[in-house]
């Protein structure tokens, strides 16, 4: 699980950025959880307390490579 600096105003370009992968991503905080690449469930989240994202991997990629393409959005990770 990493965690997310994300905004409410970076929503749309961290969904874009989302949606090159071919894994899926959940995204939480307290307790609602959305898909990563649904651009209507992450402006649903409440950016006032911690963003978490859970990667389920796809074959073809590593959580190495989605860190590096993400870490503009990753909290100390």
């Amino acid at each position: 699980m990493l965690e997310l600096n994300l905004r409410k105003i970076d929503a749309m370009n961290f969904c874009n950025k989302l949606s090159k992968f071919k894994s899926n991503f959940d995204i939480h905080n307290k307790r609602i959880v959305v898909d990563g690449k649904s651009i209507i469930g992450l402006y649903a989240l409440d950016y006032s307390s911690p963003i978490y994202m859970e990667c389920i991997l796809s074959s073809e990629e590593n959580l190495d490579y989605i860190k590096e393409n993400l870490k503009e959005y990753l909290k100390n990770n």
